[in-house]
């Protein structure tokens, strides 16, 4: 039971001044292409690429 307790303080950042970020899967992927490419693509291709590729799973699973 101890060893639970410990987990729940290693993974909770209650009361440590940190905030969580909440972020989608598409907007991970802009962050990921801009951190990877950095300044060999712009804010707009990375917007497109996930624009293009959230419109491609749509077509593939239809909208849930």
């Amino acid at each position: 039971m101890a060893e639970d307790e410990e987990k729940k303080e290693h993974t909770s950042n209650n009361g440590n001044g940190q905030k969580s970020l909440e972020i989608t899967p598409i907007q991970l992927l802009e962050v990921i292409l801009k951190a990877v490419l950095k300044d060999r693509i712009t804010d707009e291709e990375a917007k497109r690429i996930c624009s293009v590729y959230y419109k491609t799973i749509e077509d593939w699973w239809g909208e849930h």
